[in-house]
């Protein structure tokens, strides 16, 4: 059977207003074989949710579990790739 690893995610927040902001997380999970520990198999997940309003205390809110209120997207080498040169400004 093999051992996955699912390293801690990172999140964005954008916030704002009442319920127009959104949030992202990027998640990692590394499959390793149990004949070799060498191998591996690395994926990426973009997971975007927006925001769904505000608690009592003025917190934002975001629709993480809901369907209807996120979207998950695996990323692959290549979609990595086009988003470093969107950030780096040369695409």
């Amino acid at each position: 059977m093999s051992e996955v690893i699912r390293p801690k995610e990172y999140r964005i927040y954008k916030p704002y207003d009442k319920d127009k902001g959104g949030a992202s997380a990027f998640q990692m999970k590394v499959t390793l074989t149990p004949e070799e520990k060498i191998k591996r198999k690395v994926e990426l997940f973009w997971v975007a949710a927006k925001q769904t309003g505000v608690d009592d205390n003025k917190n934002a809110r975001f629709g993480w579990q809901d369907p209807a209120s996120s979207a998950t997207m695996k990323i692959g080498m290549i979609d990595v790739g086009e988003i470093l040169l969107a950030l780096r400004g040369k695409k």
